[in-house]
């Protein structure tokens, strides 16, 4: 995973940011990546790029954010003795829209077409 995400940010570091909005976009990318590449997803570990996604709205990243809270129903099933009941739904549940968006995302982009950004609460600057 380390080669990966090494790989992303020599990838991502190859041309300079054209501006400021760039340069975030990429840090989002770069950090959004190092938690979901990393083998313990905690949702505490997603505040590193909480404070880039409220520069840079990302549907699928708003979309895990908001997910992220799922991780603590495992202590509700854990109390049951139904912990596969987390393990082999729950968190199926939580990850697998983020990725499709992530995956539709990727494929919006490479087509040329940007994906549709989330909406401000404000106008940008």
């Amino acid at each position: 995973m380390l080669s990966a995400i090494v790989g992303l940010a020599l990838w991502l570091a190859r041309k300079p940011s054209r501006d400021a909005g760039a340069f975030v976009e990429r840090c989002l990318l770069l950090a959004a990546a190092v938690f979901l590449l990393s083998p313990a997803q905690f949702p505490w570990y997603g505040l590193w790029f909480l404070p880039l996604l409220a520069l840079r709205p990302r549907l699928s990243l708003l979309l895990l954010a908001a997910l992220l809270p799922l991780y603590y129903l495992r202590f509700h099933f854990e109390a049951r003795d139904a912990v596969s009941v987390f393990d082999q739904g729950i968190v199926w549940l939580e990850y697998v829209p983020v990725w499709a968006l992530l995956a539709w995302e990727g494929w919006r982009a490479r087509k040329g077409a940007a994906a549709p950004p989330a909406k401000y609460l404000y106008p940008p600057p």
